[in-house]
């Protein structure tokens, strides 16, 4: 089984009008809603990949309601813990230049009571070789120690985490015993506290110091530039794609689902490369709101182009 842990999950609404402008009215042109939250996009796509998961985390009020009716639409399991505020409302404006403003919402406040009803849920499910997925922010609320504390859990089912997260959640989740990172070139240097133009070498080179008896696979995306899929004894080099950009939210979550498949499913490194490559890549052809197409990926994934450093 994959588990998906979303913390602070939401409702995503994609706006699109002709011209933001400022201290006026601004007409929405057309509007688009999806469930969102980095572990629940996992979970999206590995329902195209026909893998089944299950999502946990905080969900609350009506807002909440709508992701668990979305989730049940797409046959995708979930027991989340129900929190007593409403989940978050993201808004994203693109204007006809594609340009992108995004205004957040902080999430709901999550009680210590909450936190241990998500680790009980997760101690009952996690089984020995499953795949436990902590990706994204959390509430405010909730300390920056969770996903250490949730990775210590995995350990003694012996099972295996991938971390994708950003800030102190990246920094104090690699305390804890993390199997895989994903990190994009700005999360690390930040980490590293490395200005973004570093170059790749030394980003390789430090990158291996953080391989530890637990942390066995570090991929690093480098968004257009392609990727970088480092073990402590050989490094792969992906070419990016060449494809048409809709839009790249979700890329990453994408691209995640296909590391969690190869690893579950035990397939050998160069075919999870090639796979989550093209999930990714399928990511950011297709429209918000829409799903990855499997026939897409399959398309792509002969495309992928790699090699050993």
């Amino acid at each position: 089984m994959i588990i998906t842990v979303t913390l602070n999950p939401a409702i995503d609404k994609t706006s699109y009008i002709d011209k933001l402008k400022i201290n006026s009215l601004n007409r929405i042109n057309k509007l688009k809603i999806e469930i969102g939250g980095k572990g629940i996009n996992v979970s999206k796509t590995l329902k195209t990949l026909n893998e089944e998961s299950i999502c946990l985390g905080f969900i609350g009020g009506y807002t909440g309601n709508l992701i668990k009716e979305q989730l049940d639409l797409l046959d995708i399991k979930h027991s989340f813990t129900n929190v007593k505020e409403n989940t978050r409302v993201n808004l994203k404006i693109f204007d006809n230049n594609f340009n992108l403003t995004e205004i957040n919402e902080p999430g709901p406040i999550i009680s210590i009571d909450d936190i241990n009803d998500l680790t009980n849920k997760l101690e009952t499910i996690l089984k020995k070789d499953d795949i436990l997925i902590l990706s994204g922010s959390a509430s405010s609320s909730i300390d920056t120690n969770i996903y250490q504390k949730l990775s210590k859990i995995a350990f003694l089912k012996q099972s295996t985490t991938i971390l994708d997260a950003d800030g102190e959640l990246l920094a104090n989740g690699l305390k804890g015993p993390i199997s895989v990172l994903k990190p994009n070139k700005f999360e690390l240097c930040t980490y590293l506290n490395l200005p973004l133009d570093t170059d790749n070498n030394t980003l390789l080179k430090l990158s291996k110091s953080l391989l530890n008896e637990n942390l066995k696979l570090i991929v690093l995306s480098l968004g257009e530039n392609g990727s970088f899929f480092i073990m402590e004894n050989e490094i792969y080099k992906v070419d990016k794609i060449d494809t048409t950009i809709v839009s790249t939210v979700g890329a990453g979550d994408a691209m995640v689902a296909g590391i969690a498949y190869g690893l579950h499913n035990n397939l050998p490194l160069v075919e999870t490369i090639k796979l989550s490559t093209a999930c990714a890549t399928a990511s950011i052809k297709k429209e918000i709101g829409k799903p990855i197409n499997l026939d897409e990926i399959n398309k792509i994934k002969p495309l992928v182009k790699y090699y050993k450093l």
